[in-house]
């Protein structure tokens, strides 16, 4: 084991002394906005993944289904697949939707359309209405892929409730028949990451650099980075270890499992 380490350390400190680092880890770099019917959600740095979220009121009905879909322009963002994969390889869609009222849905989605994503929910029991926007309807990863400006729609397609024992539609889109008065309303969110676990120099990817970037700020040379990325083993304090912790890791050893996890404020 110490002479795995002693290999580690003597690895660092070749690499450290090839890097050349800013004085400064912050890198505006280019930027992607992310909007929703002309209105500005956030801005995110490309190469980063962003947490897209909608809360949902439907008055006073519990609901018992819906579906909806979202579009998007596949040139600037993607979907990012997150959360454990069933035995036949097929993702776990439940890792998709709030541990909120929708904790127990099955929320099942369709990612095979070019720029567009179609899902549908439906729980048995039914779900109680959404009386605050922030209560959560769901949520997406999207990664911005390339600077400018990326829009997202999404529309609620249909909602259903039971009413007597008797499942009943309170709202389709384009129907005039609905029963929600008013209108079924859900307000949007787009959370940029808080950072990723071990992208200490902040370029979106986790690399020995990191590492010799962790030495370069416990040394008092950088000053400004990100304390969450940095913290890999998450003791409070950054130092040696957290350097040898992404070393451990791009060698393929034991390492601390948040490695190249993006972390969000809201999921904390």
């Amino acid at each position: 084991m110490k002479k795995v380490l002693s290999l580690l350390l003597a690895v660092l400190c070749v690499v450290l002394s090839l890097a050349v680092f800013p004085a400064s880890a912050e890198d505006n770099g280019d930027m992607l906005t992310i909007t929703e019917d002309g209105r500005t959600l956030a801005q995110v740095k490309v190469g980063s993944v962003f947490l897209y979220s909608v809360g949902l009121c439907a008055g006073d009905f519990k609901l018992l289904s819906g579906a909806g879909e979202m579009k998007y322009d596949g040139s600037f963002v993607t979907p990012v697949l997150y959360g454990p994969l069933r035995s036949d390889g097929s993702v776990n869609w439940e890792a998709y939707s709030f541990p909120s009222r929708l904790y127990n849905a099955n929320m099942v989605a369709n990612l095979d359309l070019e720029n567009e994503i179609q899902y549908n929910f439906a729980r048995a029991n039914g779900v109680e209405a959404f009386n605050d926007v922030n209560m959560h309807y769901f949520k997406l990863r999207f990664k911005a892929i390339a600077p400018g400006t990326a829009e997202i729609r999404h529309r609620i397609r249909s909602l259903y409730t039971r009413i007597d024992g008797e499942t009943v539609r309170v709202w389709r889109e384009y129907a005039v028949n609905h029963q929600l008065d008013p209108l079924p309303y859900y307000v949007s969110s787009a959370e940029p990451a808080a950072g990723l676990i071990g992208d200490a120099d902040g370029d979106c990817d986790v690399t020995v650099m990191d590492a010799s970037f962790i030495q370069y700020l416990t040394a008092g040379r950088i000053a400004d980075f990100s304390a969450l990325a940095a913290d890999v083993n998450a003791d409070g304090e950054i130092n040696l270890r957290d350097a040898l912790e992404i070393l451990r890791h791009k060698a393929g050893m034991t390492a601390s499992e948040s490695i190249g996890e993006w972390v969000f404020e809201s999921e904390k």
